[in-house]
């Protein structure tokens, strides 16, 4: 999923939820159901081809689901997309040894722990402690 927000006349904004179903992101699911536990119904939805990829575009208002909704979807995502730049950077630590359930172990553990900072060329990049990674994982395997 991605948002596209858009300004409008008189200081308002329209956003644009874009899902797709060739490629499903990992929050995709949990913001579809913030977005019913909430009653947040949009103005429209419709099909856009973007990219040679097709998606599910739903529109809302800015004023209807800004502030705090948009704010928690924003969170939700970049929740996601940190836990599985965390979970690349445990596969490199440890050499792809995890299985899968050890690894959600370890991102489960260490994400509320890790920072992720923008390098020298604007990329967003891991900083954690390896070491700790490492006795975890030993923990975990014992």
């Amino acid at each position: 999923m991605f948002i596209k927000v858009e300004p409008k006349d008189w200081m308002m904004h329209s956003v644009f939820l874009y899902f797709s179903d060739e490629r499903r992101d990992a929050e995709d699911t949990a913001v579809r159901k913030y977005l019913s536990d909430h009653g947040l119904k949009p103005k429209r939805e419709f099909a856009e081809r973007v990219d040679d990829t097709d998606f599910d575009v739903m529109y809302f208002g800015g004023c209807y689901i800004g502030g705090g909704h948009l704010q928690t979807i924003r969170k939700m995502q970049e929740t996601v997309v940190e836990r599985e730049m965390l979970a690349d950077e445990i596969r490199q630590v440890l050499g792809g040894s995890a299985s899968e359930t050890v690894l959600d172990s370890l991102v489960e553990e260490f994400h509320p722990q890790t920072t992720f900072e923008v390098d020298d060329q604007g990329r967003i990049v891991v900083v954690m402690d390896s070491a700790s990674v490492e006795r975890s994982f030993a923990r975990l395997n014992s």
